[in-house]
């Protein structure tokens, strides 16, 4: 029985792409056929070219129909089991989750060239050299998703200058459905102190203003809302406490930044050549490089593509890792999924490029990932046992069925589509980004309405 779930997937993940093929050659056919009056007038070899060119991917389509109906006969041709299968939905219950904690430990890997390091400086001269009055002032860092603005404010957060100006410091990540009370306690619990016996916000403030007794720097990750400063941290932090502060707040919307301060700092794109930077380094690794100046002009015209954007940049060197050599670059640069139109416009196109190149019990876990709500931690214990219930996982005799799906695990880590998170050595706590969890409700709507 599992199997037959497992060969049923693998064929409705088939003909997705066989669907997705079709809109893409759809979308070609409509832009010849605007230029046929031109064509008929002055007729050319190119125009030629492009009419057997389609005749070729018609003809790769339907060969591909063709295979994807013989295996769904083959499957439906054993009834056996059919009779005695009752269609009900089946759910499995979810680990129970908490909001991520983004660390504030440097990835050195996310620091790649001069932009970035500019700009952190820029940032920090403008925290340590502004007066003491006003007690506290707010720092906003603005850019839209996967541009690097937490990476730039670990880069500020563990810069030495600050550590030596401001001996208290703390970072808080602020989900969208933040619980005021378990921000409070974590941030006592970040300065030193003791949360027993508190339980309200009545009986959290004055704890937290007690401990304030030094200059306070804190990082507000991932903000939504103004709220979580003017209603919950403003009043102890500049009205209470003793100490003076330097808050640094990272949010994709600019008005929620100046509304809690003046102060504010956009993240730039990333630049061609930083881009190429950090693509050949996430693709090679630590592994032998041999001439990599071959693949650099492939290699800087994909990094256009991406927009600038470090979070695509990375996750298109997890499609490219395997690719060694100058054609399947070429053929990754060719693709037409780049120009992928119906997915969410703030999901970047080298985002579904990466989704397609997975094999089908990849893209079957990547999926399910975005079950998990905004902001969850994922351990790597849940989700190998989630994936085997789920018949994910393909056997193979000499393993059993948990070490393949840890496996996968790695494989999607690998990739660059979840994230380890830095604080655990044996990368056995992930999440998932914004844009990819965007990316895969998008790919899979029913599973989205699920989540929300």
């Amino acid at each position: 029985m599992d199997t037959r779930v497992r060969e049923l997937k693998d064929v409705m993940y088939d003909a997705d792409d066989i669907i997705d093929l079709c809109i893409i050659e759809g979308g070609s056919l409509l832009k010849s056929r605007a230029s046929t009056t031109f064509a008929v007038c002055y007729p050319s070899s190119s125009r030629s070219s492009s009419y057997f060119g389609s005749i070729k991917h018609r003809y790769e389509i339907s060969s591909r129909i063709k295979r994807l109906n013989d295996r769904l006969k083959e499957i439906t041709g054993d009834g056996s089991i059919i009779p005695d299968v009752d269609i009900v939905e089946k759910g499995l219950p979810l680990p129970p989750v908490r909001s991520r904690e983004t660390s504030s430990i440097e990835v050195k890997a996310d620091i790649i060239g001069t932009q970035i390091e500019g700009a952190a400086q820029n940032l920090i001269n403008s925290i340590v050299e502004i007066s003491e009055n006003p007690k506290c002032v707010v720092f906003g860092i603005v850019g839209m998703g996967g541009i690097g603005k937490t990476t730039l404010a670990r880069r500020v957060f563990n810069d030495e200058r600050i550590i030596q100006n401001y001996p208290i410091r703390v970072w808080l990540c602020v989900t969208k459905n933040y619980s005021e009370t378990d921000l409070l306690k974590e941030m006592i619990r970040s300065v030193g102190g003791s949360v027993e016996g508190a339980e309200s916000r009545a009986e959290l403030e004055p704890k937290l203003v007690s401990l304030l007794s030094r200059n306070l720097f804190l990082v507000l990750d991932d903000v939504w809302s103004p709220k979580v400063w003017e209603d919950l941290l403003k009043n102890p932090l500049m009205l209470e406490a003793t100490s003076n502060c330097r808050i640094v707040v990272t949010t994709r919307n600019e008005n929620v930044a100046r509304n809690m301060g003046d102060n504010i700092h956009h993240v730039e794109k990333m630049d061609e050549e930083c881009g190429w930077e950090l693509l050949w380094k996430t693709v090679w690794d630590n592994r032998e490089k041999g001439d990599i100046s071959r693949f650099k002009e492939i290699g800087t015209k994909m990094v256009q593509k991406c927009d600038g954007l470090p979070l695509a940049i990375k996750v298109l060197a997890g499609v490219l890792r395997s690719k060694r050599s100058t054609m399947e670059w070429e053929k990754v640069l060719r693709s037409d999924l780049w120009r992928m139109k119906m997915l969410d416009e703030k999901v970047p196109g080298v985002l579904y490029l990466s989704y397609e190149d997975l094999p089908s019990h990849l893209k079957q876990c990547f999926l399910h990932c975005s079950l998990f709500p905004d902001k969850a931690d994922m351990y790597r214990r849940d989700l190998t046992r989630l994936w085997v219930a789920e018949g994910f996982t393909e056997e193979n005799g000499e393993l059993s069925m948990e070490e393949i799906a840890e496996g996968y695990y790695e494989d999607l880590i690998w990739l660059n589509l979840l994230q380890v998170d830095p604080t655990f050595v044996d990368g056995s706590r992930c999440t998932m980004h914004d844009l990819l969890r965007s990316l895969a409700r998008v790919l899979d709507p029913r599973r989205g309405r699920l989540c929300q």
